[in-house]
């Protein structure tokens, strides 16, 4: 089973980011946190949130277990350019582009752990509280 997890608009170019995402890529995920834990590059951090993410809707949503999963997909797109401009000499401006990226995680695992089934309550009608009339009455 798949699970994704999706960071977007993340500030920073997709060049940075893909340049991290390729070290981890087809990794454990234990040796893919270790990686991202100990890798210098400011673009690790956003990567290391979404694959916590990542795997915390896998065990939490799908019941999926931890030992179980991969890294199957990193994907980095590029987003939105919020385009700037500074001001230069002789009142003219230069322009700058704040580029931002997305970012797509795929988890796949295996083993499904049993989830325990919550039990239901039916309520019938007789056993909700009647609702009063909000008028008063007339004397």
């Amino acid at each position: 089973m798949n699970v994704i997890a999706k960071s977007q608009n993340i500030r920073m170019s997709a060049r940075k980011l893909r340049l991290v995402a390729d070290l981890v890529r087809k990794m454990s995920l234990e040796e893919a946190r270790v990686t991202l834990k100990h890798t210098p590059q400011r673009a690790a951090q956003p990567i290391l949130l979404t694959l916590n993410q990542a795997v915390a809707n896998a065990t939490n949503n799908f019941g999926l277990s931890e030992s179980s999963l991969r890294l199957a997909e990193i994907q980095v797109t590029e987003g939105p350019t919020y385009k700037r401009w500074r001001a230069v000499s002789r009142g003219r401006a230069n322009p700058l582009m704040k580029r931002t990226a997305h970012l797509r995680l795929v988890i796949s695992g295996e083993k499904l752990v049993s989830k325990p089934k919550l039990a239901t309550k039916k309520i019938s009608k007789e056993s909700m509280p009647k609702k009063e009339s909000k008028r008063g009455t007339k004397s």
